[in-house]
């Protein structure tokens, strides 16, 4: 699997993907028992982010959402080769 960067946002902040706007708060069910590494596009620090299978446009997205830091969240997309 291969991680995208999209974003980073607070706790409070939502997240456009595929012109929908994403809170990831309402989603946090969507959790699924997988993790990913990932490194923070700007200090190349890396995390350990958990799964979220999201239904975006009546289709399933995998993302790995997680914190860099005190309430602020990075958001990648998981693309499969």
């Amino acid at each position: 699997m291969k991680t995208i960067y999209l974003t980073t946002i607070t706790e409070e902040q939502t997240f456009i993907f595929e012109n929908v706007s994403v809170y990831i708060w309402d989603k946090f069910s969507s959790i699924i028992d997988e993790k990913i590494q990932v490194y923070d596009p700007i200090y190349n620090q890396k995390f350990m982010f958990n799964i979220w299978l999201l239904d975006i446009n009546n289709k399933k997205t995998k993302f790995a959402i997680g914190e860099f830091s005190n309430s602020i969240y990075g958001v990648f997309l998981i693309q499969h080769y």
